[in-house]
Order: structure tokens, then C-alpha cells, then sequence
């Protein structure tokens, strides 16, 4: 993970891949995906189901950096979403 957001941040840009994300859930409940994009920001959004069929909640940050976004990314693995 620490590589891919150093690519990210550092790496040439692209515009057709600005972001890379952790998706946490399962098909019996929600489904919750954290995205960092190259410029620093980060969008969490909280889905109803695997399918995406609904967005239940959104957070968005600004400024990340790698250590702020690992951070993110472990609380999200972790299941500590009140830490998001």
C-alpha cells in the first residue's frame, strides 16, 4: 500500500488512474471503499451492498499524506470506521 501511494503522489500523473483505494466489505452487508487521489485528497463513502446501489454516507479529506492515507487505509481494514 505504501508503495502504491508513493506512485501515486510522486509518480508521473495519469489521469486515467488518479486514485487508488481499499475496499472493505461483504455480500451480505455494506460495503465501504476509501479513495486517494495524487492531488492529496481522499473520499470515504459507505455503500448499502456490494453492488454500489447505494451510498449511505461520504466523508472527503484533503491534504493527505502517505502517512495520514495508511493510517486511513489500516482503521478501514481494521474495522475501526469511527476512526475515519
Amino acid at each position: 500500500m505504501k508503495r502504491e501511494l508513493g506512485a501515486l503522489r510522486y509518480g508521473a500523473k495519469d489521469d486515467e488512474h488518479p486514485d487508488c483505494w481499499v475496499e472493505c466489505g461483504s455480500d451480505a452487508g455494506p460495503l465501504y471503499t476509501l479513495s486517494v487521489f495524487h492531488s492529496g485528497s481522499g473520499v470515504f463513502t459507505e455503500y448499502s451492498d456490494a453492488d454500489m446501489s447505494e451510498e449511505v454516507a461520504t466523508k472527503s479529506f484533503k491534504d493527505l499524506d502517505e502517512t495520514a492515507a495508511l493510517a486511513l487505509w489500516q482503521a478501514l481494514l481494521d474495522g475501526r470506521l469511527d476512526q475515519i
